[in-house]
Order: structure tokens, then C-alpha cells, then sequence
């Protein structure tokens, strides 16, 4: 509230969290933009790392392809073929989208759509080189084609939500945005 009572200036709106700031956006999200005028400033809401549910919102919906507006992307990323105990355990499936395509199909993408990951040093490397699939709620990764991928596997990619996707993440902000403004104009 005090944002918006001290420094909206009514320009559109992108919201980011990942895994606890996820859970905080998705309040975020319920109290101040569901159902209201705030909603239609909303680009997108980039929601990875935590379980985000169709029932979560009465009138956001999930984003479905790579020019949606108005609408919340989530994902978790699992190794392929991993599935974690919590998530086995429970019937409701997440919503989620693959943040190489923008879409939600279950075969995998190309690599060539992978567009690169940030590295600690904000340097952008790989491109091509990761293959993802949506699987049950979750984004499964395949191995990394790279030299040591196997060395680096993991089950739980939840900390390379943001940066395995970065490259691709960034164009889509982009993209996103200009079908939000060009609806505008």
C-alpha cells in the first residue's frame, strides 16, 4: 500500500519472486491486484521456485504462450525424471510453464531455443545447451550439455530457477511488454 500511495505513477506493472518471495508475490497478487483495476497494469508475474495453483487467484490466470499479458508464469525445476516426495504425494497438480518456449506442451523443447544462463559473474554463457520439459507441475532439465554437465546434475534445480533461463527470461520480459504496450496504444 505505501507504494502505492507514495510512488505509483500508474505505468505497467512486472512482479518477480522466487521460492518465500514467490509465496510474499502470490499475497501480493491476492490482495492488491485479483479482481481489481490493478490487475489490467499487470504485464506478468514471474512466480518460479514454489508451488503456484490455479485456485491460488479468482481472475489472474496462468500464463499459457510467450505474449500473454495480464497473467503469472510459474515453474520449479526438477532433473528429469525426479519427482520430490511432496509433490509425488499430492494430486493437485501446479501450474507451470516451460521458461524456454513460453508454453506449456510436455515435449521437450530444442536447444537451439535455449537462449543462455547467467553465471556468478553476470556473465551470459551456454547458449543452447539445456533441454526442458513440462512434467506434472514441474520444469524437468535435462543433464546440462556441457563440459562437466554430469558432474554438476542435481535432482533439485530450485536454485537455477532464474539464472538456467535468464536469457530467455529477459526476452520474454520484453516481449511481454510489447504486447502489453501495443494493446494499450
Amino acid at each position: 500500500m505505501y507504494w502505492l500511495d507514495n510512488f505509483d505513477t500508474g505505468r505497467p506493472i512486472i512482479i518477480a519472486g522466487h521460492s518465500q518471495g514467490t509465496w510474499h508475490a502470490r499475497l501480493l497478487l491476492q490482495e492488491f491486484f485479483d479482481g481489481t483495476e490493478l490487475q489490467e497494469r499487470l504485464v506478468v508475474a514471474y512466480l518460479p521456485g514454489f508451488g503456484i495453483y490455479k485456485d491460488d487467484f479468482k481472475t489472474i490466470k496462468a500464463c499459457k504462450s510467450s505474449g500473454d499479458t495480464n497473467c503469472y508464469c510459474a515453474w520449479m525445476t526438477y532433473a528429469t525424471g525426479y519427482t520430490p516426495d511432496w509433490l509425488a504425494q499430492q494430486e493437485e497438480v501446479p501450474e507451470c510453464i516451460n521458461p524456454i518456449s513460453w508454453d506449456t506442451k510436455t515435449g521437450p523443447t530444442d536447444p537451439s531455443e535455449h537462449l543462455g544462463l547467467v553465471t556468478d559473474a553476470y556473465k551470459f554463457k551456454y547458449k543452447g545447451k539445456l533441454t526442458t520439459r513440462v512434467h506434472r507441475g514441474m520444469v524437468w532439465l535435462d543433464e546440462p550439455d556441457v563440459f562437466g554437465g554430469g558432474a554438476i546434475h542435481q535432482d533439485n534445480w530450485h536454485i537455477g530457477d532464474y539464472n538456467l533461463f535468464w536469457a530467455n527470461i529477459r526476452m520474454n520480459v520484453s516481449e511481454r511488454l510489447g504486447n502489453f504496450s501495443s494493446r494499450l496504444n
